[in-house]
């Protein structure tokens, strides 16, 4: 921070406005104050002190109307309000000039009587031809930044009641090195850096559980896209929906109408009269249908199924002859078929022959084959050619579908 201009108007010793300008270059910002006794010189440090911290050690809410210049009071009437301000311009780190200004204000109410001082901080904006604006520091921003820049205490540390450390910059380097080492606690350096790292770890922690919370942030937030995407296809189809559900309702008005038309007219009585027959129709149909399911319940009990059974012959026969071709149902069960297989060397199983198989053929052939030939042979023969006895039998008997084994089961060639 660089003081570019000091301004003081009826302020201690400074009668009227007052105006200081002082060099900002870094090479050449030095500046010596030469000045006789009595001239001022302390009193510009007393009306930066009092421009930047508001109070002065000598001076009390009270007494502060002292602040403003002697001759100026002594020349007010009693009534006159008077006002004594300084103001400076500051040049901080290359950002545009800030300019504040700090005043008292007081109100002359007889002989050496002014009320006390009302005192109030402002920054002061150009605004060219519409002259200067004051805005009041009224959340005290500007005032905390002044006390950042320049604290109090380190000011105080040179200028002591107006005086240069209390004269100790008389006394040389070493007097001067004490006076900075009791001002900035050299003593007390390792504890405050004790302490500053543990404010460093814990900042470090509360980093490390924001960046975990901005983790669960940023998840939160693809959910909430994700969901706001569904959200938005959800309304396109609501949307769909709705145009839909328009569409139906003009076509029902539509059919409600022409319903109405109908029934107004000439053409609904015709569709009564067709529908009265159509209905009559259809009762005289079901009518037929119950006499016709009555009729065929009487015929198949008076024939006992004998229809039925005589239907169902030729499957019989043709599932036997298929039996036959496949040998599992000689076309000839007689002794020439036993012999035949008697001769060959395998059973009609595939096995080779031995002495069992062929005792158990022998038995077959012996007391079995006579036995079953009167009731299978008449199965493989056509009706056409079948003895007149057996097409008389089948006339009145139920047919029964037997499947013969050419070897009777439990042998040994049943393997």
């Amino acid at each position: 921070m660089i003081i570019k201009e000091i301004r003081i108007s009826n302020f201690l010793a400074f009668a009227g406005e007052q105006t200081m300008s002082l060099p900002t270059e870094k090479e050449t910002n030095l500046v010596v104050v030469l000045a006789a006794n009595n001239t001022g010189k302390t009193n510009i440090i007393r009306a930066l002190k009092f421009l930047f911290y508001e109070h002065l050690p000598d001076c009390t809410e009270a007494t502060s109307f002292r602040l403003i210049h002697d001759g100026a009071r002594a020349a007010a009437k009693t009534g006159t309000t008077l006002t004594g301000w300084v103001q400076v311009t500051l040049d901080i780190d290359g950002k545009p000039p800030l300019t504040l200004r700090r005043s008292v204000k007081s109100r002359k109410q007889g002989n050496d009587q002014w009320t006390p001082g009302e005192i109030t901080f402002v920054s002061v904006e150009d605004k060219g031809r519409e002259g200067l604006r004051l805005v009041l520091d009224e959340d005290g921003i500007y005032q905390t930044k002044v006390r950042a820049m320049v604290p109090e205490p380190l000011f105080d540390a040179f200028y002591f009641k107006g005086e240069p450390m209390d004269g100790k910059l008389l006394g040389g380097v070493g007097a001067i090195r004490e006076s900075l080492a009791s001002f900035l606690h050299e003593d007390r350096w390792e504890e405050a850096q004790t302490a500053v790292e543990k404010v460093r770890q814990y900042f470090h922690q509360q980093l490390s559980r924001l960046s975990e919370q901005n983790s669960e942030y940023t998840k939160l937030l693809n959910q909430e896209e994700l969901f706001r995407n569904h959200l938005l296809g959800e309304q396109v189809k609501l949307k769909k929906k709705k145009a839909e559900q328009l569409d139906l309702i003009t076509q029902f008005e539509d059919v409600t109408i022409r319903l109405q038309e109908l029934g107004s007219g000439g053409d609904s009585e015709k569709c009564v009269v067709q529908l009265r027959e159509l209905r009559g129709k259809l009762d005289a149909a079901r009518n037929q249908h119950e006499k016709a399911d009555a009729s065929l319940a009487r015929f198949v009990g008076t024939s006992r199924g004998i229809p039925f059974l005589l239907d169902a012959i030729p499957t019989a026969r043709r599932i036997l002859k298929q039996m036959q071709e496949d040998n599992i149902l000689p076309a000839d069960i007689s002794e020439p078929f036993v012999n035949r297989v008697l001769a060959s060397k395998c059973c009609v199983c595939g096995h080779p022959h031995d002495d069992h198989t062929r005792s158990a053929w022998t038995r077959y052939r012996e007391k079995t084959l006579t036995n079953h030939s009167f009731w299978i042979r008449p199965l493989t023969m056509s009706p056409s050619i079948m003895p007149k006895p057996w097409r008389n039998f089948w006339r009145v008997m139920p047919a029964r579908s037997s499947c013969w084994s050419p070897v009777p089961s439990g042998t040994s060639c049943a393997r």
